[in-house]
């Protein structure tokens, strides 16, 4: 087949092939060799645990603008959301060692300005509020030989802030912040 680049062919390679003690790298790939250094077959893997990786993000953003007259009003609305589940083996050997983690986050984030001039257009300024809040949750299990290990921890943050900025022009090539 034809590659992205005129004359190129692209390659698939899979990826449970890693760079750790006992692999050389021949050819370009890399090729496992066992204890004794005997070459073992490039296509099989020591994989032992499970193995997946499922992510769904959502986000959408909203900005609404509002001329007064001498002043502007301006509304920057957010949302964000990430619902995700992985699972994945530790060390890729014969031992089962492998974690799940699951990651759920929301947040919104509101921010309002006033803009405006003043002063016959020598001075310009920008007035608002932020708000930020986000809740989350973070789980991980960790499976050994000897047992499960569970970890992880959650997430609820507010943030508010205000916020302002004045650009007074003193000459045309002389602006103070």
């Amino acid at each position: 087949g034809a590659g992205l680049i005129p004359g190129s062919t692209p390659q698939f390679r899979p990826g449970y092939e890693g760079l750790f003690p006992g692999t050389a790298l021949v050819d370009g790939t890399y090729v496992r060799t066992s204890v004794d250094g005997t070459s073992v077959d490039p296509r099989r893997s020591f994989y032992t645990g499970p193995s997946r990786s499922d992510a769904d993000i959502f986000g959408s953003a909203l900005t609404l603008s509002y001329d007064f007259g001498p002043v502007q009003f301006k509304s920057i609305s957010a949302y964000r959301e990430v619902l995700s589940d992985f699972a994945r083996d530790l060390v890729s050997s014969p031992v089962p060692l492998a974690t799940v983690d699951s990651y759920d986050q929301n947040q919104f984030s509101q921010e309002i300005q006033f803009l405006g001039e003043l002063g016959d257009g020598r001075i310009d300024y920008v007035l608002g509020g932020y708000l930020l809040s986000e809740e989350g949750e973070n789980s991980n299990l960790v499976a050994t030989t000897v047992g499960d290990l569970g970890s992880g921890g959650s997430i609820d943050n507010k943030s508010l802030a205000a916020f302002g900025q004045a650009n007074i022009r003193i000459t045309d090539s002389l602006t103070l912040t």
